[in-house]
């Protein structure tokens, strides 16, 4: 099909080039093109074809999606794929942005294998599991408890005489619910979203496993029942972390589909008069949208960047633990959860933003935006609640400042923490991005601070931390929320920082959107650096009037912004965002296609005629 000429002339009008910032997000040049080669290895492969799965039952879409995972899994051993990163290339260019059923077996099976397994239960176990031979579930959620761990149910008592345990779940608020694979036992029902996935419950009757079977490698059960505990008991939830880790560049993968398909649509969509006679603009050009999609593009980018930057401090992080250094492994927890937390919730609120941009068609399937959100969605509740993982990000920012009272070394990642801030100067319309960052970080300090004073004074009165801080969880989630924000801020001001050196035309227009990520970040707390005197109402309507002007400068770079995260037209499966913007004979297409439109509606004239018939 021809090019839409709207976003043809969008396309010539940006000033660095997509091809080379393309290559920045994916890592390198060979990286781009090992991605499009993968992509065309499904794409290319009538395997890989199938129904359209937005038309599709849930039992259809299952068994659609299992054929399609297999496949993918065959596709991946076919190419000698062993690389996550490859491998999740092929995934999404075959799943359609769907969630494939076997896909906890590999992050939440395989995973804890390979992290807790000992060397003889790695041969038993975790060779089979990567070659499929077996197939695990991961089955911890119980129908009444979640995230408090010692609060669960199910006990596994250890017969010393058998040398099992017995495994039993005693109540109805203790049988496994949530467990992703687990299908010969019962599934739980239709979900919101992540209709491929097969989650079932579990009951566990006097169930016995060997004492073998407890992953060993870092605490075991000795044959008289004596446990030994692991040298940082922490290092248990590594299997946890790695999800947690993984999970804010996922959030930045689905806003950035979101932000594609809204801004793509928006420069196709023209709508209503400014000037009587000259036509109807492209919607982009209203300020109201800028408003609503120029920030999320802003936060693609940044969560994309603070996204890789996690993956490879946690990847980091596992290599020390593997050589038995452990001293990170608080810092790596931290930063998982406040960014798994963060960049998940704003991800979902984002998703919903871009669909709302889109006006009626973005509530259609054929957008594929209401997918992307029900399958993303998950992630705020999935491996840590929101709210309970914030909090665990204030207790290490409570003990941050019993530290610096005492004198001990931060971590890193609060190193800001120590540092003195003063007073700003009065800000331009015109700030930089390090301005911004200091502001971020400064705000973090002082709430810190703020949030401590309070939780100390109840300490002192009551004796009992938990009271204390149950008192003050409100604040202390905001404290960890300002954070993870900073932490954020400073990651993207990083990377854009070493782009500018290397690829001036790329690093500018990176440049605007930090700062339209960081100005929209202080205006949407503007009433805390009024508070702490940071800040005076003059600065505050200088940055609202630099957030305008930054939206002029980024309104010719949009579509170029989005076309850098190179998403093909199948693995997008959005006939809104199409590449080429022929979205309404492409609509109607899929329209007509319904399955619902070649059927007999025989129910619809059966009631209707009883209607018709009735006497009211």
């Amino acid at each position: 099909m021809p090019m839409n000429p709207d976003l043809e002339k969008e396309r010539q009008g940006g000033t660095f080039d997509v091809e080379q910032l393309t290559h920045i997000l994916d890592g390198g040049r060979d990286k781009t093109l090992k991605r499009h080669f993968l992509e065309q290895e499904v794409l290319k492969d009538p395997v890989f074809r199938g129904p359209d799965t937005r038309f599709l039952s849930r039992e259809e879409l299952f068994g659609e999606l299992l054929r399609k995972h297999v496949a993918v899994i065959k596709k991946t051993q076919e190419l000698s794929i062993d690389d996550i990163n490859e491998a999740s290339t092929i995934y999404s260019a075959a799943m359609n942005n769907n969630v494939g059923p076997l896909t906890l077996h590999s992050v939440a099976f395989v995973a804890p294998l390979d992290l807790m397994a000992d060397d003889e239960q790695k041969k038993k176990w975790l060779i089979p599991a990567k070659k499929y031979e077996i197939i695990g579930c991961y089955a911890q959620t119980e129908l009444g408890h979640g995230s408090f761990i010692r609060g669960l149910e199910t006990r596994a008592d250890y017969d010393v005489n058998t040398q099992q345990f017995v495994l039993n779940t005693p109540t109805e608020t203790a049988i496994k619910w949530w467990v992703g694979g687990c299908v010969a036992v019962g599934d739980i029902g239709p979900k919101f979203g992540f209709g491929g996935v097969d989650n079932g419950y579990l009951c566990l009757n006097n169930v016995r496993i060997p004492r073998d079977n407890l992953l060993a490698k870092t605490g075991k059960v000795l044959e008289d029942g004596t446990y030994v505990k692991p040298e940082n008991p922490k290092v248990v939830y590594g299997s946890m972390l790695g999800i947690r880790a993984a999970l804010p560049k996922v959030g930045a993968y689905n806003l950035s589909k979101a932000v594609t398909i809204a801004i793509r649509y928006s420069c196709v969509r023209h709508q209503s008069e400014i000037k009587p006679g000259c036509g109807e603009p492209q919607v982009l050009d209203y300020q109201t949208q800028q408003h609503k999609l120029f920030p999320l593009l802003a936060t693609a980018y940044a969560f994309h960047t603070v996204g890789v930057w996690m993956l490879d401090f946690h990847s980091t992080v596992m290599n020390e633990i593997n050589e038995g250094h452990y001293h990170r492994l608080a810092e790596d927890h931290v930063l998982a959860a406040g960014l798994k937390a963060v960049i998940n919730w704003k991800t979902h609120e984002g998703i919903e933003i871009c669909r709302f941009s889109c006006g009626g068609h973005g509530y259609s399937l054929a957008s594929s935006l209401p997918v992307i959100y029900v399958n993303h969605v998950a992630n705020s509740t999935a491996e840590g609640e929101t709210v309970i993982l914030l909090l665990q990000t204030a207790v290490y920012l409570m003990k941050c400042v019993i530290d610096l009272e005492q004198g001990t070394p931060l971590d890193p990642s609060v190193a800001y923490l120590d540092q003195s801030f003063s007073k700003s100067e009065q800000w331009c319309s015109d700030v930089d991005m390090h301005s911004l960052l200091k502001a971020i970080q400064f705000r973090s300090k002082k709430f810190t601070e703020y949030v401590s004073s309070f939780v100390k004074k109840e300490l002192m009165a009551t004796g009992n931390q938990q009271l204390a801080f149950n008192k003050h969880k409100v604040i202390l989630v905001e404290c960890a929320k300002a954070h993870t924000e900073a932490v954020i801020m400073n990651a993207f001001v990083t990377k854009v920082d070493e782009i500018l050196q290397s690829n001036p035309s790329v690093g500018k227009v990176l440049s605007l959107l930090c700062q339209i990520y960081g100005v929209t970040e202080i205006l949407a707390h503007s009433g805390d650096y009024i508070q702490y005197e940071y800040l005076r109402k003059i600065d505050l309507d200088n940055i609202q009037d630099q957030l305008f002007k930054l939206y002029t400068y980024i309104r010719p770079e949009a579509v170029l912004l989005v076309d850098a995260f190179d998403f093909h037209d199948e693995v997008l499966k959005s006939i809104l965002g199409r590449y080429d913007g022929q979205v309404y004979e492409n609509m109607f297409k899929w329209a007509k296609a319904s399955p619902f439109n070649k059927q007999d509606q025989g129910t619809f004239r059966k009631y209707i005629q009883q209607l018709k018939q009735a006497k009211l």
